[in-house]
């Protein structure tokens, strides 16, 4: 499935993915929650370089509520003693988003975000330093991405929200497809944030983004 291992961000343009070294239209940016919003800064500088852009339960506006929880754990250099204390640590800061998890399923997690120290320990396997945005105060007065983001209309886009996010609110995802008619929303029920692009729903999405792109 083409989608398979897409976590990313927008999708680059021929001539763009060359510069890259890149071969074709191609994923090319990704990261978690700031780092998401890089498609509507690059549309706002060079909108050509852009065939497409997925954003995955990230908007303009985002809920403080849902950035506070983030920020309270990432970035923490723990340790854990197995696989399954590391589950079900990541369990105990993600469960409110995936409710029909069970025990496996979070250990599919602790072995995608972690790795095996010699001394067998298990930590989260990241920079943590990842975590020192949401350190920062915020700006003021705040930056308006609603600009930004509007240069996304007229390319293939996709936003995905999980119906339970903290972190893009109901009403933010409808007035982005608002502004952007190009801009296709899926929900993903029973999720917060974020979802993992396998769901049923986000899958066949994106399958629909990119046959479209493919048609440009």
């Amino acid at each position: 499935m083409r989608h398979a291992a897409l976590t990313l961000a927008l999708l680059l343009t021929p001539a763009a993915a060359a510069a890259h070294t890149l071969a074709s239209p191609t994923p090319a940016y990704s990261g978690p929650e700031p780092w998401m919003l890089w498609p509507m800064l690059l549309a706002a500088t060079g909108k050509e370089r852009i065939a497409g852009a997925l954003l995955n339960d990230i908007g303009p506006a985002i809920n403080a509520n849902g950035l506070a929880r983030i920020a309270s754990y990432v970035g923490a250099d723990q340790r854990f003693e197995d696989w399954d204390a590391a589950a079900r640590a990541i369990a105990a800061h993600q469960d409110g988003a995936f409710p029909d998890y069970a025990h496996a399923d979070w250990l599919v997690w602790a072995h995608r975000m972690c790795r095996e120290d010699e001394d067998g320990a298990v930590r989260f396997d990241y920079d943590p330093a990842i975590a020192l945005p949401f350190k920062l105060p915020p700006p003021e007065p705040a930056f308006d991405l609603w600009p930004a983001f509007e240069t996304l209309a007229g390319l293939p886009a996709l936003l995905v929200r999980g119906q339970a996010s903290d972190i893009l609110e109901s009403a933010t995802a409808s007035e982005m497809v608002r502004r952007v008619p190009t801009m296709a929303l899926v929900t993903v029920p029973r999720t917060g944030h974020a979802p993992t692009l396998e769901e049923p729903e986000a899958a066949l999405a994106i399958d629909r983004l990119l046959d479209e792109v493919d048609r440009e």
